[in-house]
């Protein structure tokens, strides 16, 4: 092929190729290792940022989880009172102060990040002050845990036409998990 025959148009389509192909010929050997090690680069040094940040955002969580556990302290239970211990001491003072344990379901269980939520409901039957006591001596006494609601009821038994109170007491225990 002579390129001195050739017309300005067919020159300048053959420049046209030559140079595409040696675009594509140079990005396949030099450049696109030089664009992945910059895009290498660039990744680095942000996760070089966020270690040089780490420090600080350690001391800030550990902050945080100080100021959360202070503010749990008192609900927390590290030596907790299990479901039946609970029944035992409830079954011991119904029966020691003339009340009617009505109902204690299984204690319901919701597990968080670091800490489990236990929850017993209670179901007694009995006089306002004694009903009072009860949920006095399992929060303050026994320390069985936290009295998260009380709520009283008046009901009435269709066979004798008698009216009598019931309370129900959710008692809460907030148990820290150690993993």
């Amino acid at each position: 092929m002579n390129f001195k025959n050739l017309t300005y148009r067919q020159k300048n389509r053959y420049l046209l190729v030559a140079t595409g192909l040696f675009l594509i010929i140079s990005y396949l050997l030099a450049f696109s290792g030089t664009i992945e090690l910059y895009a290498e680069n660039r990744q680095l040094k942000q996760q070089l940022k966020l270690i040089e940040n780490a420090p600080e955002q350690i001391r800030e969580y550990a902050s945080s989880l100080r100021k959360l556990d202070r503010k749990l302290g008192p609900f927390l239970q590290t030596d907790s009172i299990s479901s039946d211990a609970v029944l035992a001491l409830v079954s011991e003072y119904c029966r020691d102060h003339k009340l009617v344990l009505r109902s204690f379901p299984k204690s319901i269980s919701q597990l968080h990040a670091d800490y489990t939520i236990e929850t017993n409901i209670i179901t007694v039957q009995g006089r306002y002050t004694q009903l009072l006591k009860l949920a006095y001596a399992l929060e303050q006494q026994h320390k069985a845990g936290k009295i998260a609601s009380l709520r009283f009821k008046t009901e009435k038994d269709r066979k004798t036409r008698q009216t009598f109170l019931t309370a129900t007491i959710y008692l809460q225990n907030i148990k820290k998990d150690e993993a």
